[in-house]
């Protein structure tokens, strides 16, 4: 619906726009056709160049063109600015109506692509039986895979690449404390803590569980994003490769 009422928006100003400039054009040409009859009529009666006889010779030519040389200027310049007025109007208006177009064009786009996202993850939630719809603000999702999706551009942010670095790296960095041999114990709630900000950057949101509940729930998340990337963002194995998990 609002893109179809901003089709009607442009349209209705554009055909302004050429009503406007045929107007302009119009008393353009009044004006013009008014001075050159006006100066061509004062030098035709004051140089008696209405009294000559009707002669088409080169010197009779020669002598019209030089007793109405004001007349013909008045009309050249006339007839110049209406053609260029006309051409710098119509190229306005072509270049609005092709701008229109290409902003109706990406406007479709945009909501076709925000469409299929929200159904597809929204069926993809309900085949996961630990997550809820309310953990989810997937335009967030969406907004972080493609930023630009409003322009048309539905290229992968570099900023959804970090994001999901920072979450392989957690993972990594958790399963090495885990496995550790080293003083440094592993500790579920610190994991939460950073599992909970970076989910939060692509629209899941988590609170501290009991650590066999979060675990569930992270799993199905992540299981979540890889059939994304997978799936819908079509991601090579490398950017959208996320460790499997060594703690519990």
């Amino acid at each position: 619906m609002d893109t179809l009422v901003q089709k009607f928006k442009y349209a209705y100003s554009s055909e302004n726009e050429f009503i406007l400039v045929n107007i302009i054009c119009t008393i353009i040409f009044i004006v013009g056709f008014c001075a050159a009859s006006a100066i061509l009529l004062f030098t035709g009666f004051q140089g008696q160049l209405f009294d000559l006889n009707l002669c088409f010779t080169n010197k009779c030519v020669e002598l019209f063109y030089e007793q109405a040389s004001t007349a013909i200027s008045v009309s050249k310049a006339t007839g110049a600015s209406i053609l260029g007025i006309f051409a710098f109007g119509s190229f306005n208006i072509a270049c609005k109506n092709y701008i229109s177009s290409k902003k109706a064009s990406n406007s479709n786009i945009h909501i076709s692509n925000v469409s299929v996202f929200l159904k597809y993850v929204g069926e993809e939630i309900n085949k996961r039986d630990k997550l809820q719809h309310s953990t989810f603000d997937l335009l967030k999702w969406y907004n972080a895979i493609y930023p630009d999706s409003q322009e048309g551009q539905l290229k992968i942010s570099d900023k959804y690449f970090d994001i999901l670095k920072e979450i392989s790296s957690l993972i990594q960095k958790s399963n090495s404390l885990f496995i550790s041999p080293t003083s440094k114990e592993f500790k579920y709630t610190e994991h939460q803590v950073d599992a909970i900000k970076h989910y939060q950057r692509i629209g899941i949101t988590l609170h501290i569980m009991p650590r066999l509940d979060f675990y569930e729930v992270e799993s199905q998340i992540i299981n979540l994003i890889e059939t994304i990337n997978t799936s819908f963002c079509y991601l090579d194995n490398d950017k959208s490769f996320i460790p499997g998990r060594q703690y519990r």
